[in-house]
């Protein structure tokens, strides 16, 4: 289905509204929702930030990050955003094969054979299965890739990127993924989505990861038809986004969070724990059914006549008073005056919108 510009903006301000209450219900403090939504919302690095270390490592880290074998591939080399002592201990062995993930260290083993056999060494052989010995090799041909001599240092590997992203960032990733050598993809083991995952937390926002969650979404949505082609599902949400105002990122991370109940930041595990507890099919249905009742309906705007949908009372407010929007203020939240001058401050999903005669 093709969505008008407003409707883009609709479904765009219908996630941000949804995914702020049912961060609220849990938490009880539109603060506390506040500070545990920002992080979402810009990348976890800014574009042009990291040494070329720095990027290989990034880029390892995704590329262990597989919805089939992650599992397998983090039992062996653990993961440099993991909170378990183990999977630390793991990473820190691959750090001092690769010299502090020095891509050029890559070079000093010769072949792929003599670097499994540094990193065979290392780990226990009897852990290996398919996924980890796949990831060698990404760990390999990444290495070979950044090891480049027109890679002296990090913003050599942004002047790159951006040469590609800034006409079209679908001809970066096109790129990227063509690049080979020895008939083998240099960026090996980072496939459509994973490779959109890293460039994306690397600062370059206009891409959309397009993992389960994000294509349950847009399929629900009506935004694509199937789910069959991940760059499809990943350009279209990403257009969606432009046309909505904010970046793909931001819708992208805000699907990802309905959908899955992931919110991995520091300080938030009670509520990622409390979004684990729901069924995260349930979630995502709830959330596609309440943007489709609404993405046709006109914009709130100050003066239309709503209806409570929830009792305040120790306000002395309840389930359907009507009332009239007064003021919108920031993350979607609307001041309601009702009868007697009592004024609350709701979110949309608290109340429903009357036809003005």
């Amino acid at each position: 289905m093709k969505y008008s510009d407003d409707e883009c903006k609709r479904i765009c301000e219908l996630t941000h509204q949804y995914l702020h209450w049912t961060i609220y219900k849990i938490c009880n403090d539109r603060n506390i929702t506040e500070e545990t939504l920002k992080p979402y919302q810009t990348s976890y690095y800014e574009r042009g930030e990291l040494s070329i270390p720095k990027i290989y490592e990034h880029l390892l880290g995704h590329a262990s990050n597989k919805s089939q074998g992650g599992n397998a591939i983090k039992k062996v080399f653990g993961s440099n955003w993991s909170g378990i002592e183990d999977h630390k201990e793991r990473w820190e062995k691959l750090r001092k094969i690769t010299n502090g993930f020095d891509p050029k260290s890559i070079m000093n083993f010769g072949t792929e054979a003599n670097f499994r056999i540094a990193v065979a060494n290392a780990y226990d052989q009897s852990e290996f299965t398919g996924p980890a010995e796949g990831y060698i090799r990404s760990i390999y041909y990444i290495g070979h890739f950044l090891s480049q001599k027109q890679f002296q240092n990090g913003k050599d590997v942004y002047d790159y990127f951006d040469a590609y992203y800034e006409p079209n960032p679908t001809e970066l990733i096109n790129h990227l993924l063509s690049i080979k050598i020895s008939g083998k993809k240099l960026l090996y083991g980072l496939g459509q989505g994973l490779l959109r995952d890293a460039l994306k937390e690397l600062g370059y926002t206009n891409f959309v990861k397009p993992d389960v969650h994000i294509k349950d979404i847009a399929v629900g949505l009506n935004i694509v038809q199937t789910q069959n082609s991940d760059a499809k599902v990943a350009e279209v949400v990403a257009d969606v986004a432009h046309r909505g105002g904010i970046t793909p990122y931001y819708l992208d991370k805000f699907f990802f969070l309905i959908g899955s109940g992931e919110v991995y930041r520091k300080g938030h595990e009670y509520i990622r724990n409390r979004l684990k507890r729901d069924d995260s099919i349930s979630r995502k249905n709830s959330f596609i059914e309440y943007v489709l009742e609404r993405v046709y309906l006109p914009t709130l705007e100050v003066g239309q006549s709503v209806a409570l949908l929830v009792s305040y009372r120790d306000s002395g407010l309840f389930r359907g008073q009507i009332g009239k929007i007064i003021q919108t203020e920031k993350s979607s939240l609307y001041e309601i005056e009702f009868s007697g001058n009592r004024k609350l401050l709701l979110y949309p999903t608290e109340f429903m919108m009357l036809h003005n005669n």
